[in-house]
């Protein structure tokens, strides 16, 4: 599927956020299992077994991404949303921008 971006310094609507995502559940989108995924993110303390498949929805198994000239692949992803998942950790949506040549 690819990769999503988070940004922190934006804000929207938390309603309008909520009905966005209320609409996404019904189409079967990048933002769907983006918002899916996300939800999972709810503050629960969670085995990352529980979330796998919809991690691996997101990302493909040859993904990588480079920050600050280090190279970030899939498995490393995975080992800081497990430590996440494992602090309880919960995530709340505030902005979500398409980007790419479609958007």
């Amino acid at each position: 599927m690819g990769l999503f971006r988070h940004h922190h310094r934006h804000h929207t609507d938390t309603a309008t956020t909520e009905a966005n995502a209320e609409a996404a559940q019904e189409q079967d989108t990048f933002e769907t299992h983006f918002l899916r995924y996300l939800r999972t993110f709810d503050g629960s303390k969670r085995e990352f077994s529980e979330v796998e498949a919809l991690f691996n929805q997101l990302y493909d198994d040859d993904f990588y991404e480079s920050k600050n000239d280090t190279l970030i692949t899939k498995d490393q992803v995975k080992q800081s949303h497990t430590r996440l998942f494992e602090l309880g950790s919960k995530v709340t949506l505030i902005h979500f921008k398409h980007k790419g040549a479609n958007h």
